[in-house]
């Protein structure tokens, strides 16, 4: 070990300072260090010394570069994953307005759907209330029929009892005048009583006819105005259970929007203010270093064994240094892996419960439709039984 030591000391003793290239800093920094050397154990560093010390600032502009070029390329890679981020966030913000879009489309065509089915309702009253006044006109119309046969039912009666009388007084001319005359009253007097029976017989059935015409008709108007009402509340029902999920609908997208744009402002001023804090104690950690390295390099070339001891305590430290800061990079990738992880967590879960929302309100207008169906079809079965 020693002769590579040696050996190494040879070799930077064959490189002049105007071999190595340095910065106006670095050179600044070389003068700072031999003077501080010169004032603190009072010697001269040698040219040896000092050609050490600039190979080692050399060194270490060369690890200061690569340090700021692995600093940049790591800001790069987290841009990109910003920028992919805040794509996520543009593409879900797209997926909600589409959804939105959904939404309104679909109440668009709800209303059309409504607006189709109170036509047809309308239409619907307009044919059953002409029905109802055909079938008025139809039982005016028999009940003309009806009268009409009566009366020639009567005349014809009126005539079948004359062709009686007539062969009566044929058939019992020969007979006594005092019993014509018993048999002419008791013939006058069947006459009548069935006259008077075949009269109110037909007043009865016409009594009963309008009687069933008229609660055919009171039955009729009842069920349309029933009708009428069931769907009007029915329909009440509805616009309120509409306008509730559409406003618990915009609370809810209101509120996941709200809470995804504090959790990325958040998880951005923290990445941030990690990013700023590991810079600076990489800055630090790094300057630090290079003083601490080039005082005991220096050093050990004044005094060898303090130099050694120097060199082996700083190698330690460097190296406790870095597993810290390689364990510190490592935790704080598994915090940001994990909250990411809780955010894509809770985004599906307000999906999945937009979509639960949407396929409640579905199965309820579903319902409701079969309800409707179901309640009007025994009405409708009803009406056409009757006609």
């Amino acid at each position: 070990m020693s002769s590579n030591k040696e050996q190494d000391r040879s070799t930077l003793c064959s490189i002049s300072l105007g071999d190595l290239r340095q910065s106006p800093a670095s050179e600044r920094k070389l003068e700072r260090i031999t003077t501080a050397i010169n004032k603190e154990m009072n010697v001269t560093v040698s040219e040896e010394d000092r050609k050490i010390a600039a190979l080692m600032l050399a060194r270490h502009e060369e690890e200061q570069m690569r340090l700021e070029q692995s600093y940049n390329e790591e800001q790069e890679r987290k841009d990109a994953r910003h920028k992919e981020d805040a794509e996520k966030m543009e593409e879900e913000r797209k997926r909600l307005k589409k959804i939105k879009l959904g939404m309104k489309r679909w109440h668009e065509e709800l209303e059309f759907r409504r607006r189709v089915r109170n036509k047809l309702e309308t239409e619907k009253s307009t044919q059953l209330e002409q029905e109802v006044l055909l079938h008025e006109d139809r039982w005016r119309r028999l009940k003309e029929e009806v009268e009409v046969q009566r009366k020639e039912k009567l005349i014809a009666a009126v005539r079948e009892a004359g062709e009686r009388k007539r062969n009566q007084e044929r058939l019992l001319r020969d007979k006594e005048e005092e019993d014509r005359k018993v048999l002419e009253q008791d013939r006058v007097v069947s006459v009548e009583r069935e006259q008077r029976a075949k009269m109110n017989k037909a007043l009865q059935e016409m009594k009963e006819r309008r009687r069933l015409q008229e609660e055919n008709r009171q039955e009729l108007l009842r069920h349309v105005f029933t009708k009428q009402r069931i769907e009007q509340e029915e329909e009440e029902v509805e616009e309120q259970r509409r306008r509730e999920l559409e406003k618990k609908m915009e609370v809810c997208s209101k509120k996941y929007a709200e809470v995804v744009d504090a959790r990325l402002r958040e998880i951005k001023e923290r990445v941030a203010q990690e990013e700023e804090q590991i810079h600076r104690a990489k800055l630090r950690a790094s300057l630090q270093k290079t003083e601490q390295l080039m005082h005991k390099r220096v050093l050990y070339e004044v005094s060898q064994r303090r130099m050694q001891k120097a060199t082996q305590h700083a190698s330690e430290l460097n190296k406790s240094r870095a597993m810290q800061v390689k364990q510190r990079n490592r935790l704080r990738e598994v915090c940001h892996q994990q909250m990411r992880e809780r955010l894509q967590a809770e985004e599906e879960e307000v999906r999945k419960m937009k979509e639960s929302c949407v396929v409640r309100k579905e199965w309820k207008i579903e319902k409701l439709r079969r309800q409707r169906e179901e309640s009007v079809s025994p009405a409708l079965l009803l009406i056409s039984g009757r006609t």
